[in-house]
């Protein structure tokens, strides 16, 4: 895991993604990164993962630690032609009270998809066009049950961000973040930025205007970035959790075309699936759905390990 992308779990999440990295300049990249961090204050790296592919590809790191205190995090992402997914967890059970130290114990999950064939089709000779492209983001966010003998509150926080370049356009792209909290006993109002304004659980996505050539190809790539947090103080006794979980896919849109555009003209991109601006994904590979299976089975053990 990269010093940058770790960086991201400590405020980034919280901002829309403002610049991202270059398309890759060949063909269709899918990348997949994720870690389980304790700081205290010193940042201490538990387990990470970090893998591109010109593929679907989807990793996934667990830690548990029993005792007085019971640490459980999960963090997975799938990066595939049918969308992104990612999904991150952090849950502390402390039994005892009067005891030094605390921290903050973060789960994070980043996917990334990047195609380099999007053709707007025109008429010959035709200048640049504007247009705007449509998505669908499903996934939800929960702050968990929280009890201190003493008082003092545990701190928990959930973010999501999405982001989308088009290499090209006017301007280096759009997005948003939507972001809950929860400290010293008070839920915050959700923090929420550009695209994700108002977001509601399941919600259609449309990007402010590009301005796009015609006839040539357009690099686009797309973003999905997920934490879960909680920020503790063993003096206290305490049940607190976190759960950030978009492993229901950010997609192109399937219900309207993806991109809004004039009579006269199209978009085709075989890396992702778009024929004659309609968006139709590949079915995932075993493994990909296995994946995402296998991740959200590991959180369900996780959460029975905790009532238990």
């Amino acid at each position: 895991m990269n010093n940058s992308r770790r960086g991201k779990v400590a405020a980034a999440w919280l901002v829309a993604l403002a610049a991202v990295a270059p398309a890759a300049t060949h063909a269709a990249t899918f990348t997949v990164s994720g870690e389980i961090t304790f700081a205290d204050p010193g940042l201490r790296l538990i387990d990470a993962y970090d893998v591109t592919s010109p593929v679907s590809v989807g990793r996934e790191v667990h830690h548990e630690a029993l005792g007085t205190r019971d640490f459980h995090a999960q963090a997975d992402s799938l990066a595939e032609q049918g969308g992104l997914h990612a999904h991150a967890y952090s849950q502390i059970i402390h039994q005892v009270s009067g005891e030094s130290g605390g921290g903050a114990y973060t789960a994070h999950a980043f996917a990334m998809s990047s195609f380099n064939d999007f053709v707007v089709n025109g008429p010959i000779g035709a200048p640049p066009i504007d247009t705007s492209l449509n998505f669908h983001l499903s996934g939800q966010m929960s702050l968990g049950t929280y009890h201190a003998i003493f008082g003092s509150w545990p701190s928990v926080s959930a973010g999501v961000n999405f982001s989308v370049q088009v290499d090209g356009a006017s301007g280096s792209g759009d997005g948003g973040s939507y972001g809950l909290s929860y400290s010293n006993g008070i839920a915050s109002a959700p923090n929420a930025s550009g695209m994700l304004v108002g977001f509601n659980g399941s919600m259609d996505l449309k990007t402010r205007v590009f301005t796009l050539p015609v006839n040539v190809p357009i690099p686009i790539a797309l973003y999905l970035d997920t934490v879960a947090q909680v920020q503790v103080d063993f003096a206290d006794a305490f049940v607190t959790s976190a759960n950030t979980d978009f492993g229901s896919t950010l997609t192109f849109a399937t219900d309207r075309p993806v991109f809004d555009l004039p009579a006269g003209y199209t978009v085709n991109s075989v890396e992702a699936g778009i024929v004659n601006n309609v968006f139709t994904p590949a079915v995932p590979e075993p493994g990909s759905a296995g994946l995402l299976a296998l991740g959200l089975a590991g959180l369900s053990l996780l959460r029975a390990r905790a009532r238990a």
